[in-house]
């Protein structure tokens, strides 16, 4: 076949594969086949015009294939596949309570090898998470007299509509300072929809007595709720404030302790008439407005309470009522 002829046909080839979606690999050996046909040529003329146009078509198929590339969707290599991103979500499928009776039933299921009473009892809504804090906390308990079990000074259970997760399976909230002092919540207050800041009294002993202890303090912490439902710890916001430096809001000084459920008012919220018995040391009620409204209209509260002698779980957890917040 003549060289001319030969050329025509491998540049008719490259023509076709340059509009048929060839491979980078074809377009490259075509233009270098068509150079080779043309250096066979007899005429040095010729020789030198086939081989120029041929070089021509070899950047031409070099620029076509680079815009090539750069417009192909981007690939994964085989060796190297993308991480899998994995997270960890809570979901519930149960109604929140509606009433004193049915928190008190879905708090009495939780598992007491994790968190079976305690004291405080505050909540906040951080997201769409109701968090509880508790102060001294009880749980997995081999004998009651005299006490074995587990004991902390601070605890949460996370609360996603009618399901219930003890935050660490019961861990201590907020740690003790190494002098042996500790932190009892009071306050809370969400920052954002994972953090919240928890207001503490700073707590002494003076004594080896169950009652031997006292306020020196206040300190505020820092935590963050994952999405397992567990709350940590992340810092202290400075050391902690001399109880002597705690002014109350209406100017007054400050007051850690209350006197009994039926003698004292909680913001607005008239504590009065509730039931009390000698059998339970009383304390602490706290209100609950943002947990789901109660089927009465009512809002839900909570009053902590100590029976004497302790024997079971159940004389450690807050009693729950409904009240009606005065005007």
């Amino acid at each position: 076949m003549p060289p001319q002829e030969r050329w025509s046909r491998s540049a008719r080839a490259w023509i076709l594969s340059m509009t048929s979606g060839s491979s980078i690999t074809e377009h490259v050996t075509l233009a270098i086949v068509i150079g080779y046909h043309g250096c066979y040529d007899e005429s040095m003329t010729r020789r030198i015009a086939y081989r120029t146009t041929a070089l021509a078509m070899l950047l031409l198929a070099c620029a076509f294939t680079l815009v090539a590339a750069r417009n192909a969707p981007p690939t994964t290599p085989a060796s190297r596949p993308a991480a899998a991103v994995s997270t960890v979500t809570t979901t519930c499928t149960l109604p929140a309570p509606t009433s004193a009776a049915g928190y008190s039933a879905m708090f009495a299921a939780v598992p007491t090898t994790q968190w079976g009473g305690a004291d405080v009892s505050i909540s906040v809504r951080v997201g769409s998470t109701n968090v509880w804090l508790y102060g001294d906390t009880i749980s997995n308990v081999t004998s009651w007299s005299p006490y074995v079990g587990r004991f902390v000074r601070s605890t949460a259970i996370t609360q996603r509509y009618g399901c219930l997760h003890v935050s660490h399976a019961g861990a201590q909230l907020l740690p003790n300072d190494p002098d042996g002092t500790w932190y009892w919540i009071k306050a809370a207050a969400a920052v954002d929809a994972t953090h919240l800041r928890i207001t503490a009294d700073h707590v002494a002993r003076t004594g080896p007595g169950a009652w031997d202890f006292a306020v020196i303090g206040q300190r505020t912490a820092t935590a963050v709720l994952d999405t397992a439902g567990d709350v940590t710890f992340q810092a202290w916001a400075g050391a902690p404030v001399p109880v002597q430096n705690i002014v109350r809001k209406d100017g007054g000084i400050y007051a850690p302790w209350t006197s009994t459920v039926s003698e004292v008012a909680t913001g607005l919220v008239l504590v009065s008439g509730l039931p009390h018995t000698t059998s339970y040391f009383s304390y602490a009620p706290s209100v609950h407005p943002s947990t789901t409204r109660m089927a009465s209209g009512k809002t839900l509260l909570t009053v902590c309470a100590n029976s004497s002698p302790l024997t079971s779980y159940a004389g450690y957890r807050p009693l729950w009522f409904e009240v009606t917040l005065s005007p």
